[in-house]
């Protein structure tokens, strides 16, 4: 009995081996395509701004692309803590569901004046085999 479960836990533990994927992170600087792979996910990071004292400026998903050829996992803030400046980054996660081009669109502006846009951003997504 001992060896049967010792065999189910080692196959477990390779299955789970087996299933992990690597994260992609993408930082766009001068590209606005992207490709990457069938079940691959990746992390697109764009530079926001948060002012002490006020609601600061991030980056606002516009348009989302199509859902059945991504999937979008999380959105988080990282505030740079190497300083005392109040720079960071939002990180968007995703998962490449299906082979296709998707476009996401972002506005840079402040979370309570929405309609005073200071930067767009579009990336096309390519998904390959």
């Amino acid at each position: 009995m001992k060896r049967v479960t010792s065999i189910v836990l080692l196959l477990f533990v390779l299955g789970a081996a087996a299933c992990k994927r690597e994260s992609e992170s993408v930082t766009p600087e001068n590209t606005t395509t992207l490709s990457v792979k069938k079940g691959a996910t990746f992390d697109l990071t764009l530079p926001v701004q948060y002012s002490a004292g006020s609601t600061g400026v991030i980056w606002n998903l516009v348009n989302a692309g199509d859902a059945t050829i991504l999937k979008m996992n999380s959105m988080n803030t990282v505030v740079n803590p190497e300083n005392s400046a109040v720079w960071g980054n939002q990180v968007w996660n995703y998962t490449a569901l299906a082979k296709g081009t998707t476009t996401l669109e972002f506005h840079f502006a402040r979370p309570t004046v929405l309609n005073e846009v200071m930067e767009k951003k579009a990336y096309k997504i390519t998904v390959t085999d």
